[in-house]
């Protein structure tokens, strides 16, 4: 009798390991990817128009693509803000994951700050538009990197306070008016 008992747990025993072997070679094997959340509510920090100045961005996707923002900042010389529209495209296969956008806003996008004569300091507004990148940093993180170029449409005053501070021979500018601005920053998805 001991030996039938030992004989059935040896058979029992070597049974149960055949079948743990086979059902984990068919069960299918599935290969953790690493997740990059994209933003629905984020807020950044960084510098350029859409933050700005150099200030924050608060962005909201009521739908996964199409977001609106607004950005508040020091503008060189005073406040500035900006606020539009954002629509992206997502790679979600890349990794980092990654995003390009574009973007149309309204907000300050010219400004003149003179050294040593304050009273001619103005702050243009008008419409921009743009184009950038956004990539995570690592996966399972919240936060983000947004790069992007603007293309401020500076008005007609604007451009004519411009010719009229060129004129002046009491003034010289260290630099022309760009026809772009760049932007980069840091964003943390909220939720």
């Amino acid at each position: 009798m001991y030996k039938q008992i030992k004989y059935l747990l040896i058979t029992s025993f070597f049974f149960a390991a055949q079948v743990s072997a086979v059902a984990q070679t068919d069960a299918p094997k599935t290969k953790a990817i690493p997740k990059y959340p994209m933003d629905k509510l984020s807020l950044g920090i960084g510098a350029g128009l859409d933050y700005g100045g150099f200030g924050c961005n608060l962005t909201f996707y009521p739908q996964k693509n199409i977001g609106v923002f607004a950005g508040i900042g020091y503008g060189l010389i005073q406040l500035g803000y900006n606020f539009g529209l954002k629509a992206r495209v997502t790679f979600n296969k890349t990794k980092p994951q990654a995003s390009l956008y574009a973007l149309g806003m309204y907000g300050y996008n010219t400004v003149f700050k003179i050294k040593g004569a304050t009273s001619l300091n103005r702050m243009y507004y008008g419409p921009s538009v743009g184009i950038g990148v956004e990539t995570a940093v690592k996966p399972n993180k919240v936060g983000f990197w947004s790069f992007g170029i603007l293309i401020p449409i500076r008005s007609q005053e604007a451009l004519d306070y411009y010719d009229q501070l060129k004129r002046k021979s009491s003034i010289q500018f260290d630099n022309d008016l760009l026809p772009f601005a760049l932007s980069v920053g840091f964003k943390c998805n909220i939720r």
